[in-house]
């Protein structure tokens, strides 16, 4: 044991694991980022598709004549929230010990937007599966806010 501690310079693995907490917290933006900057693009380059499988999704619900529109929204939603996860990613590089929070919290928003669609047009399975990403998002949004108070450059009030 002592030969392998002698082997396995110690202070690399303290750094090593100083290193990691501060990236942790990255993993539920990047795991975002994918998410909708997929999602979005999807929606851009598929857009005729997207329309193709929408329309009849809404066909018997109050918002039948809006889905263009929505998808509009939707798109420019998504790709917006995948943006800022994106960059959220690279928090500890940049400094901008917010921006982990704002992107969950955006992916919160766009997550409860789709819900919303998938509860209107009675798609309950759908509504489920998003209830996973939601649970997701808020476990992130937690561990990055404890981050955040943890790593805080600003005076405690």
């Amino acid at each position: 044991m002592t030969v392998l501690r002698s082997v396995i310079d110690i202070s690399v693995l303290d750094q090593f694991w100083m290193v990691v907490p501060r990236w942790l917290p990255s993993l539920p933006c990047l795991f975002f980022a994918i998410c909708f900057l997929q999602s979005g693009l999807d929606k851009v380059f598929d857009r005729a598709g997207n329309l193709e499988w929408l329309v009849p999704h809404f066909a018997k619900t109050p918002f039948k004549s809006m889905v263009p529109i929505m998808l509009r929204a939707l798109t420019a939603l998504e790709l917006t929230t995948g943006l800022v996860c994106a960059i959220g990613v690279f928090q500890p590089l940049l400094g901008l010990y917010f921006l982990r929070t704002l992107s969950l919290a955006l992916a919160c928003l766009t997550l409860c937007a789709l819900f919303a669609g998938q509860r209107i047009s009675k798609d309950y399975a759908g509504a489920g599966t998003l209830a996973i990403y939601f649970a997701v998002a808020l476990i992130g949004l937690e561990s990055t806010s404890r981050y955040a108070e943890q790593w805080s450059v600003l005076p405690n009030h």
